[in-house]
């Protein structure tokens, strides 16, 4: 039977986007799902499989052949993708490689809005989150790998509360966000996460009807999910959401 191999790589936003479009394509060209785990532990910060609650059969599906795992550990999309300028999926004979982000809309590998739809409602009906609570607003801020020093991060934290309504914050640090609340008066206002596994912190912003984000994948599967709304500064994640008929914008005055 042919196959559709995924690379697993990064954390679970990204693992999100990757499994999604491995499952789309699947189905759509009636290929097996695999997934590859091989490149996760080379990280500074080893990365495991953390998409497990949306694979029910995930031992069956990490199985791959020698051949496979080799093909799969070359790499050979991402070289491509730098040949060519943008990501593509490689296909070799039965075999179909995804090795990338993919985090654009779906019909640009040619699935269609139907499968990408069906796949969404039945991740909600396996993870069941409670609907988000109306009128609520989340500032997400990513700060730790998103900057190269820690005084652009803080300068980014610091627009960002400057900048925002009502609302409450979480961020991937803490400390510094906390820190830069407590000069606004709103340390009150800061949910924190830290110590808590991925899958938790999606769970906590997925309770809010609203998440603006500075390119968080994180963010954007939460409100995905639970059927909330995303503002995010990347054009392609809000190009993403709105595909799958989620209400999604660009937060255009966000500057990172």
């Amino acid at each position: 039977m042919p196959r559709t191999i995924v690379v697993l790589h990064g954390g679970l936003g990204n693992q999100l986007f990757q499994l999604f479009i491995g499952e789309a394509l699947a189905r759509t060209t009636r290929s097996e799902l695999a997934l590859y785990d091989g490149v996760l532990h080379r990280y500074a910060v080893p990365h495991v499989v953390e998409v497990g609650p949306l694979v029910p059969d995930l031992d069956r599906r990490l199985r791959l052949t020698l051949v496979e795992r080799r093909l799969a550990r070359a790499r050979l999309p991402k070289a491509l993708a730098r040949l060519r300028g943008k990501e593509a999926i490689l296909r070799l004979g039965p075999l179909k490689l995804v090795d990338g982000y993919f985090q654009q809309d779906p019909a640009r590998w040619g699935i269609p809005a139907l499968v990408g739809c069906a796949i969404l409602e039945e991740w909600r009906a396996r993870l069941r989150l409670p609907p988000p609570r109306a009128g609520t607003t989340l500032h997400h801020v990513r700060l730790r790998d998103f900057f190269r020093t820690p005084q652009e991060a803080e300068a980014h934290a610091e627009r960002r509360v400057r900048a925002a309504g009502p609302g409450v914050f979480m961020s991937d640090d803490d400390g510094l966000l906390g820190r830069v609340l407590g000069r606004h008066g709103r340390h009150a206002d800061l949910v924190p996460s830290a110590g808590g596994s991925a899958w938790e912190a999606l769970r906590m912003m997925a309770g809010f009807d609203t998440i603006e984000t500075n390119g968080s994948t994180l963010a954007v599967w939460a409100a995905l999910l639970a059927g909330g709304r995303i503002r995010t500064t990347v054009v392609g994640h809000a190009a993403f959401a709105r595909a799958l008929g989620a209400a999604a914008e660009p937060a255009t005055a966000i500057r990172t």
